[in-house]
């Protein structure tokens, strides 16, 4: 058979070193970035910082929140009530009280719209050693199915305690990852906590 005949019938020859045109690779795809949204509720005014009352202007929580949305390049969403809580540390504690042995809180002015975000990051304070029940008001109107949740909170001893298990209650058709809790005074004061949220971060996944 004849050059020209081979070549129009489409004949590739694989010569080393020379690259074959019989076959064209496919290109390797990389897997998409999950989008992330960071919702939280977090409570300014007058707070315990060692011992001591002091103004937060910016509540522990909310530090923390930016912190990930800085670094994951994320949006953010405040939970509000609608009736704010008192600016005095003493009365919002009575009214936390109040809501837990009633089982029900204030109403939030809004909650997030999670269409489109495939993680949620989900931050709040500890009172009285579990999730706020303003914030799991929210939580309980969420369609979170097919989500994944990553919690995280502030605290002054308690710990994250039982916040995933919690969060799975609510929403038992998402994924709930592992948590991190922090102390809240350690916000207060200003301490430097990226290196141990961004560690974090690097073992779910989610920061390179």
């Amino acid at each position: 058979m004849k050059r020209r005949s081979l070549l129009k019938a489409g004949v590739a020859f694989a010569v080393p070193g020379v690259l074959s045109f019989g076959a064209s690779a496919k290109p390797v795809s990389k897997a998409k970035a999950p989008k992330i949204l960071v919702a939280y509720f977090s409570r300014p005014g007058m707070n315990y910082v060692s011992g001591d009352m002091v103004n937060l202007p910016v509540g522990n929580t909310e530090k923390f929140a930016k912190i990930i949305a800085k670094t994951l390049d994320a949006p953010l969403f405040r939970i509000e009530p609608v009736t704010p809580y008192p600016f005095d540390y003493r009365k919002t504690t009575a009214i936390a009280r109040e809501e837990r042995s009633a089982g029900k809180a204030r109403d939030a002015k809004a909650i997030p719209d999670i269409r489109g975000y495939d993680v949620i990051f989900w931050g709040h304070p500890i009172w009285y050693g579990e999730m706020p029940y303003i914030v799991r008001g929210v939580l309980s109107k969420l369609d979170c199915a097919g989500k994944t949740i990553v919690p995280f909170v502030t605290h002054e001893g308690s710990g994250i305690g039982d916040t995933a298990n919690l969060v799975r209650s609510f929403q038992k058709r998402a994924a709930v990852r592992e948590g991190l809790g922090i102390l809240g005074t350690r916000f207060a004061r200003n301490e430097p906590v990226e290196p141990e949220i961004t560690a974090w971060l690097k073992r779910l996944g989610y920061q390179k």
